[in-house]
């Protein structure tokens, strides 16, 4: 029995002696080579590119928020809300152009939208609060009842670092479609004598 082990046996290299063909010394190896390329390609294709691609539209998302504070900086320094004067644009169309030209610095940023409104929050008891996109009443530019701010939103399509475009999945925002994302800020008016215009 003992010869018939060692003919028909195979050799192990880890420590110079003979194997049976039930060792599991001599199987392991040969599977884990064959199998890793396709368990590594699985794992970057159900872990790493969703991470890759969660990443990339978190980053651009900070892009819109970026713009949208920077806007709400420099709305809040008009001199008017709605009509551009002799001097400067508009709280509404500084804010406009300001999103434009910083998400078109940066890729992946499409169809922005953005709305300017004035938020007077009450400074006495009894008076209730506004919203509005229009040009102020006088009663709602009184100052010592009011104080003002601007309220800039901006709505933003974030389009994935990769689009999947088949039909596995059907349309699944930030995979095989864009991703709709809003950010808003809001500052206090630094010349609410122009909220009437």
């Amino acid at each position: 029995m003992a010869s018939s082990r060692a003919r028909y046996g195979t050799f192990n290299s880890a420590n110079g002696k003979q194997a049976s063909p039930g060792d599991p010394s001599h199987t392991g190896r040969g599977s884990v080579c064959a199998e890793l390329p396709l368990v590594l390609l699985v794992l970057f294709v159900m872990i790493g590119f969703p991470l890759f691609d969660l990443a990339a539209i978190g980053m651009r998302f900070a892009f819109v928020r970026y713009a949208c504070d920077t806007a709400a900086r420099d709305a809040a320094c008009a001199p008017t809300f709605v009509s551009n004067n002799y001097t400067a644009l508009s709280a509404t169309n500084t804010a406009k152009r300001t999103v434009e030209k910083v998400c078109a610095q940066f890729m992946g940023i499409k169809n922005c939208h953005v709305e300017t409104t004035v938020i007077g929050l009450p400074m006495i008891p009894d008076i209730p609060q506004f919203e509005t996109n229009s040009p102020l009443t006088l009663n709602q530019l009184d100052t010592n009842s009011y104080l003002h701010q601007y309220r800039v939103k901006v709505s933003a399509d974030i389009e994935p670092l990769i689009t999947y475009n088949g039909n596995l999945f059907g349309t699944v925002p930030g995979l095989t479609a864009p991703m709709p994302l809003t950010c808003q800020m809001e500052r206090v008016c630094e010349k609410p004598e122009g909220l009437n215009k």
